[in-house]
């Protein structure tokens, strides 16, 4: 145990340390800012918890008060409106993720909301029973298989499937 807990801990401090790194190395453009923006800008909260850059450019902000997305001139924000079926769970996001065919996953405070860029509309009812809690972490562990973490544990899907599996973990690493 004491073994994998070391290796955790080692490609744990390997991606916070290449991670930064890996854009100029694999050829990708790095969005860079040189300015603080804030609420006077269009911003519509000023804590940001969550930041992804989409197939467009545009840099997606995750916030206490709704999705912001920037396009280098302002801000647009997503916000929950519970008399919309296409809206965000709820406001507070806690993570973000540009999956490998470039769609956008936003993780909330109430549940997991997916940008349909087709329709230019947030949907929330991807499966037939909905993902509560706090969704802190969404990842692509193969081209449209995901795990994700919540409040109330981990969860299994593939995309386009109405159905996830939630994975029971008995604490013990192996």
């Amino acid at each position: 145990m004491k073994k994998a807990l070391k290796l955790l801990g080692f490609f744990y401090l390997l991606m916070v340390f290449l991670l930064p790194i890996s854009g100029p190395l694999l050829g990708r453009e790095i969005f860079t800012v040189d300015k603080r923006f804030t609420t006077d800008d269009g911003l519509s909260q000023n804590s940001i918890y969550a930041m992804v850059q989409d197939r467009e450019g545009f840099l997606w902000l995750g916030t206490d008060h709704g999705l912001n997305i920037f396009d280098n001139y302002g801000f647009r924000a997503i916000l929950m409106d519970s008399s919309q079926k296409n809206s965000l769970w709820y406001n507070i996001i806690k993570s973000l993720y540009v999956d490998g065919d470039g769609d956008i996953w936003v993780g909330t405070s109430k549940g997991l909301n997916f940008y349909d860029f087709a329709h230019r509309s947030m949907v929330r009812n991807l499966f037939d029973k909905p993902v509560n809690g706090n969704v802190f972490v969404i990842n692509e562990y193969k081209r449209g298989h995901f795990l994700i973490g919540t409040s109330d544990g981990l969860i299994s899907f593939r995309k386009g499937d109405l159905q996830y599996r939630k994975i029971h973990v008995d604490g013990e690493v192996k």
